[in-house]
């Protein structure tokens, strides 16, 4: 039987990550930590899936440095795109992200990049800003 090392590590990582987020909780005021903790005990469900896979041999062996890039690269734009955030305010900076997001997964014709970030945009001004009377400007 052959072991995945590699899916028992990043198993483990994801364990004392969840365990953080668990603690963190602790702290929400009232029922607000009911739905952050549903979501952390289906994600260990689903961990433990992948450990016991681990175990088995079953799954990808293999974890290359190229296979990392993109969520490393995901990860890297919403730590830009918040930076922005408090920089530009909500909407260039969103504006921003939703375009180089869809040049990064390669959209074609580039017009409908151009339409669905201003789709998005109006309809979010319209419902927050014009309908609901909020200020995320």
């Amino acid at each position: 039987m052959k072991i995945n090392k590699q899916g028992l590590i990043i198993g483990v990582i994801l364990y004392t990550f969840m365990v953080f987020c668990w603690m963190c909780t602790n702290s929400f005021v009232g029922d607000a930590s009911l739905f952050p903790r549903m979501i952390l005990v289906l994600f260990a469900l689903l961990n433990t899936i992948m450990v016991i896979q681990s175990f088995q041999g079953k799954g990808k062996v293999s974890f290359t440095a190229k296979e990392a890039a993109m969520p490393l690269l995901y990860f890297a734009g919403i730590a830009v795109y918040v930076l922005l955030f408090k920089l530009l305010g909500y909407f260039p900076a969103t504006a921003i992200m939703l375009v180089a997001y869809m040049l990064i997964l390669k959209v074609k014709p580039y017009w409908l990049i151009a339409a669905l970030t201003a789709g998005y945009l109006a309809f979010v001004y319209v419902l927050f800003v014009v309908w609901l009377k909020t200020n995320i400007i």
